[in-house]
């Protein structure tokens, strides 16, 4: 699924937790003690397993044992991902707001802009992106936000994609090249909402600016698309091509490859890749794996609600044009 963001940022908590509950002596300046959690080995195989209820539980019982107040954001953070996961948005939205509050007065990590980030992909995740959008403002608010800055701006031009804004969209990926203007996201999703517009032209100058920066498959596949409506086709198939070879197993490029064929009028070759897209589940996460080898991890779990988001309906926009259910 797309939530390796969810799976990184619990790890990151739950080595700090391992880190607050050692028998150092810490645990007592955090005001939490952990008899139960010995290592946090066994509490990711918990995650892992989809053992979510069974982890709550457990955090819960803790908790509930406990004579000292919390003052550590940690273990709310961590059971607002848990309860992300149950899709108990509601508790997982009390539960950031509680870990943002302890972050704002006791300095512990996670630090406040990573929470507002978190529940803003929370909300992403509810499909609440006007709540969303607020969450990151927030993020961006807060001074010394530079690290995570141009990810978040990325992360709102989406959210005003999903709504169909497309103009804010593209003016947040604008902010965001103004800060870095090698910011390879922002040029792949402002060139995929150039797409959404039929600005065909506009998409392929930022899909080629994005892909002189990273060799994003989404990049080829979606500008493959751009060059099928303004009728280059030899150029269109060289980039589905390369698509299909970084991503052979990815729906929006097997649909995109079965709107080229079909435009070729090779019926019977676009219906198998029609079939094939169609048997396939969308793993956004793939991308992001990929984007580990070359940023750092802490950069991985912040991008990658976007990373999943900006692929997220794209194989169902390519499966209407390969489908011919849109006119053209």
């Amino acid at each position: 699924m797309k939530y390796l963001v969810i799976t990184l940022l619990l790890a990151v908590g739950l080595i700090a937790v391992s880190a607050i509950f050692s028998k150092s002596g810490r645990a007592e300046a955090y005001g939490y003690s952990d008899p139960t959690m010995k290592t946090n080995v066994i509490v990711n195989r918990a995650y892992n397993e989809g053992k979510y209820s069974e982890l709550l539980d457990l955090y819960n019982k803790e908790m509930a044992s406990l004579e000292k107040e919390i003052k550590s954001p940690t273990p709310f953070y961590n059971m607002a991902l848990i309860k992300q996961k149950l899709k108990d948005f509601d508790g997982a939205e009390k539960d950031f707001n509680k870990a943002i509050e302890l972050a704002k007065v006791s300095g512990f990590m996670p630090a406040e802009d990573v929470l507002y980030i978190a529940k803003a992909q929370m909300f992403y995740d509810k499909k609440d992106y006007t709540k969303a959008i607020a969450a990151y403002n927030e993020a961006l608010s807060i001074a010394n936000n530079d690290f995570y800055s141009c990810p978040t701006l990325v992360s709102l031009g989406e959210m005003y994609r999903y709504l169909g804004e497309y103009d804010k969209a593209n003016a947040y990926y604008a902010k965001a090249l103004k800060e870095n203007q090698y910011y390879e996201a922002a040029y792949h999703s402002r060139g995929y909402t150039k797409i959404l517009q039929k600005d065909y032209k506009g998409a392929v100058e930022d899909l080629t600016s994005a892909l002189e920066i990273a060799q994003n498959p989404y990049s080829y596949a979606h500008r493959g698309f751009a060059y099928i409506q303004l009728n280059e086709l030899k150029k269109a198939e060289k980039d589905l091509k390369q698509a299909l070879k970084l991503m052979p197993d990815s729906k929006v490029v097997l649909y995109y490859m079965a709107y080229y064929y079909k435009k070729q009028g090779n019926q019977s070759k676009a219906a198998s890749y029609i079939s094939k897209a169609d048997q396939i589940a969308l793993v956004p996460e793939v991308y992001a794996n990929t984007l580990g080898g070359m940023v750092s991890n802490l950069e991985v779990f912040i991008l990658e609600a976007w990373l999943a988001s900006r692929i997220e309906g794209a194989d169902v926009y390519a499966a209407k044009y390969a489908k011919g259910e849109i006119s053209e």
